[in-house]
Order: C-alpha cells, then sequence, then structure tokens
C-alpha cells in the first residue's frame, strides 16, 4: 500500500515538472520571438500650414516676426497597434536623446533636430496610434545638469534645481521685441532656488499628447499658429509658465489642464 503511494507520489511530481518545464519554455519561446522595430518620429513647425525654420518671415498682427527658438522635450513613448492596445516604445540613445528623454526642435544659429528615434514592438506600417509625454520626467527634472548626459545638459533648457527643466522654449524676435514662452513646472518648494525639492511641484505642467490615425509616413505637425491665436504678441510677449491670462491659454493649448490644440498629423 506504502509503495502504491510512493509510486503515484512520484508520477504527479513527474507530471507537474513536465508542466511547468513546458509552461516556461512557452514563455521563453515567445520572449525570444518578440522583436524591436526601429522608428523615426519626425515633428514639423508650421504657420498657416507652411513650414517654419529661422529664416521665415511670419507676419503677425502687421509686423514681421522670426523664430528665435523652438525646442521641447519629450518622453515616455507608446504606441498602439490594431486591436487598440498600447505598447511602450524605447528611446534610442544617440545624438539629441537619451534612453529617457529626447530633445526636439530648433535653435537658430545651431544644431537643428526634429526626429524621434525609438525602438517599438510593432511593425511602424501597423501602428495605429502614437502618444508622448511633452516635458522631462520628474525624476531626471532637478538633477545637476553639469552631471546629465546630452540632451539634459544644455543650460538654456534649465532654471534652477529648485524647477527644473524647461520643457519648451518658444522664442520669437521682430525688429524692435521678442516673445517669449518657457513651459516648466511650477509651485517647486525648497529651501533655495539651488536645492531640489523633495516633493514633487504643485504644478506639474506634463502633458501627454495622443496622435490618433499615426502614420509613420507623414510628419507630427505643431501649429505655431494656433498656439499664437489670438494673443498679441507685441503686448502679452512673456511667460513663463506662472499663473497669467496669457499663461492659461498657452498652458491649455499645450494640453495641460485643457485638451490639447496644436499636435496633429499633417
Amino acid at each position: 500500500m506504502i509503495l502504491r503511494y510512493i509510486q503515484k507520489a512520484y508520477s504527479y511530481s513527474v507530471v507537474f515538472s513536465h508542466r511547468i518545464f513546458l509552461a516556461l519554455t512557452s514563455l521563453l519561446v515567445l520572449c525570444g520571438c518578440q522583436q524591436d522595430y526601429p522608428l523615426e518620429v519626425e515633428y514639423r513647425l508650421s504657420f498657416n500650414g507652411e513650414t517654419v525654420h529661422c529664416n521665415s518671415n511670419l507676419q503677425i498682427e502687421g509686423k514681421t516676426w522670426q523664430l528665435s527658438q523652438f525646442q521641447f522635450f519629450v518622453h515616455n513613448f507608446y504606441t498602439q497597434d490594431k486591436h487598440g492596445q498600447w505598447h511602450p516604445a524605447s528611446i534610442s540613445s544617440g545624438e539629441n536623446q537619451s534612453n529617457s528623454v529626447s530633445l526636439l526642435g530648433e535653435v537658430c544659429g545651431a544644431d537643428n533636430n526634429w526626429k524621434a528615434k525609438l525602438n517599438t514592438v510593432i511593425p511602424e506600417n501597423k501602428i495605429e496610434g502614437l502618444k508622448f509625454t511633452l516635458g522631462v520626467p520628474h525624476q531626471l527634472n532637478h538633477l545637476n545638469p553639469i552631471t546629465q548626459p546630452f540632451p539634459l545638459n544644455q543650460s538654456d533648457m534649465f532654471w534652477t534645481w529648485q524647477m527644473g527643466y524647461k520643457f519648451a522654449r518658444v522664442e520669437l524676435i521682430n525688429e524692435s521685441n521678442e516673445w517669449i514662452f518657457h513651459l516648466g513646472s511650477t509651485g517647486c518648494d525648497s529651501p533655495s532656488p539651488v536645492r531640489a525639492p523633495e516633493e514633487a511641484c504643485k504644478n506639474p505642467n506634463r502633458s501627454d499628447i495622443r496622435i490618433s490615425s499615426f502614420d509613420s509616413n507623414k510628419l507630427i505637425q505643431i501649429s505655431l499658429d494656433e498656439l499664437l491665436r489670438g494673443i498679441n504678441l507685441q503686448i502679452d510677449n512673456n511667460c513663463q509658465s506662472a499663473p497669467s491670462e496669457l499663461c492659461d491659454k498657452l498652458l491649455g493649448r499645450m494640453g495641460i489642464n485643457s485638451k490639447q490644440t496644436i499636435f496633429g498629423v499633417k
């Protein structure tokens, strides 16, 4: 009788071990079959449908304006498959981007970069949607920029340790004036400007941007005319993300506490 129980126990043990082995083998096979596909997401700054570069003349309220700088940080990319499921897409380390964040845009008189280079588990011709976060992630936002890899060491995209990075920097000039919009976190509490806050800022001012019907053969258009719509650039000419009528408009159009209106597929 005891021998029979021992034989049954051994038999169950063998079957159970075999099932575990098959399950682990299947899991390893699935993991091995998953492939990363390179994806370039290209952005384009436009004004009334025309591409904007540093030498573009923008006619606004009877004045001629030119771009001085338009740069922004992005991270936290996801791609959507045909079933509506979202999958994380990693940023490829390289020029103008680390594996955590990408800096896009243009500085007049310097290099420009309008492409985010990613790796995704979905082939680019099967991607149905794209989403990303505008800004620098909280865990990187208040670190010392001197010790950070490029692009987080670009000094003009940083305020202070207390405030962190400028998530977006938009500057225009004309013959007699300049227009400035710097987007970043506010309400950051620390003992001094050179001390990082221990807690998250009251107004993080990061926005999640979703692009429906994404097509890798098309550009993501950023509408500068929509950002500036209804704003008197000569008078309302400076926003540093602090609460104000001008900043409320600009932040809302960027997707902060509102639905963004400047990013789309073209």
